[in-house]
């Protein structure tokens, strides 16, 4: 049997927590990698994030939420984008 790749998100803004909705109907478990460590923390517990988009509701049994960019990249083996590129570099 083929293993499901290792999917990661990065960012958590707007346009994250929306491809991040897709993601996890399509993804036994998602990474997701965000700036604020609130922000990780009520996704891992409710589910939902407080700041952008918060009617969207996840299973927070499928998300693994770090503040580690590092750790959530090594980890997977396909990785979404999803910062405004202004703040790629910085």
């Amino acid at each position: 049997m083929r293993r499901q790749p290792k999917v990661a998100l990065i960012g958590g803004g707007s346009w994250a927590t929306a491809i991040a909705k897709m993601l996890t109907n399509n993804v036994d478990e998602l990474h997701w990698w965000v700036r604020s460590k609130d922000i990780a923390q009520h996704l891992h517990l409710n589910g939902q994030n407080p700041r952008y988009l918060s009617s969207v509701h996840l299973d927070p049994k499928q998300l693994i939420v770090d503040t580690d960019l590092k750790r959530v990249i090594e980890q997977c083996d396909i990785i979404f984008m999803c910062v405004p590129s202004a703040y790629i570099f910085s």
